[in-house]
């Protein structure tokens, strides 16, 4: 709540124009054998902290990181806690990937009379984000576009391609992000 709260009091002076969240928004989803009681309860303050930047005004959005969705086997809690519809009244929202569906989502913002396309992408995105992804930053041409994931840039191993894993951190699809995005 202090960061929000601090982003929010200090978005005039230092000019801040958007505010992304990279996710882990809950410590208690990621094992998937955690039940749902603990995660709830975290996904509420949660929301109740994101709140402070709706409540302001500041735009804003959010993705799932591997704390949000079992490392992404479901993101089902994120999307009851941060559906679409929470974002649909802000002019600069955009979209997301699907119906009900906001793990993938962009919105577009103006500063200075520069454009900009903020795209947020959820942890451990595949070949369906990336496909919707090339067709949103096609779509703004004009925008200058800042990416918004989580835990990308690294690799499993060289030899190994990027996959989602259980078991495992990395899944990597950085250069498959920059090659088609």
């Amino acid at each position: 709540a202090q960061l929000a709260s601090w982003i929010v009091d200090n978005s005039a002076e230092r000019k801040i124009a958007f505010a992304t969240h990279t996710g882990d928004l809950v410590q208690n989803w990621v094992d998937p054998d955690q039940n749902d009681t603990r995660a709830r309860v975290e996904f509420e303050r949660a929301s109740a902290i994101q709140s402070i930047l709706d409540d302001a005004g500041l735009p804003n959005s959010v993705l799932p990181g591997n704390h949000d969705t079992k490392r992404a086997l479901t993101e089902e809690l994120f999307n009851e806690y941060f559906p679409p519809s929470r974002y649909e009244t802000n002019d600069l929202y955009g979209g997301s990937i699907a119906p009900g569906d906001n793990s993938a989502n962009f919105s577009t913002f103006e500063r200075d009379g520069a454009r900009f396309l903020m795209l947020s992408l959820p942890y451990a995105y595949g070949d369906r984000e990336l496909a919707w992804a090339e067709e949103v930053v096609t779509s703004h041409p004009d925008h200058n576009v800042i990416i918004s994931t989580h835990e990308h840039v690294m690799p499993k191993t060289l030899e190994v391609g990027a996959l989602r894993s259980t078991n495992s951190r990395w899944v990597s699809r950085g250069q498959d992000l920059w090659d088609r995005v």
